[in-house]
């Protein structure tokens, strides 16, 4: 019985250790674009219950995630432990994006904020309201 309880805290040891190790960091955001869109990558790393939340305020994008993992022992013995992370990053957005036209869309292992780019003549609107008022 004592061999088997202390295989189960090993195995969740483990499981602990490997759930620890996932924390979020500039490297898990990855910034790219085409001709059509800016996107910003949010690696996941697999886990599926990561939950996003995003704002974008005077230029700048603030993610705030969470993720939640529950493990159990091998074996289906009693051992169980839940884990809960969060993480904020506030990044830069550029001038040339529809900010209001963000989609948030969920691949296997990263989730994708996608912005628009906005045509020139939108662009070129933009800026002259600015200069009107400035």
């Amino acid at each position: 019985m004592e061999k088997h309880m202390l295989k189960q805290q090993e195995s969740l040891q483990k499981q602990f250790n490997n759930t620890m190790s996932f924390s979020f960091s500039d490297q898990n955001i990855r910034q790219r674009e085409d001709d059509s869109a800016v996107y910003f990558d949010i690696a996941t790393n697999g886990q599926p219950s990561t939950s996003i939340n995003t704002k974008v305020d005077r230029g700048y994008l603030t993610i705030i995630g969470t993720v939640d993992q529950s493990l159990e022992g091998d074996q289906g013995g009693p051992g169980q432990a839940m884990f809960k992370s969060t993480f904020q990053r506030t990044l830069p957005v550029p001038e040339n994006v529809d900010t209001n036209g963000m989609e948030m869309l969920r691949e296997k292992d990263r989730i994708v904020l996608k912005f628009p780019k906005l045509s020139a003549s939108k662009k070129d609107k933009g800026r002259f309201k600015e200069d009107e008022n400035g």
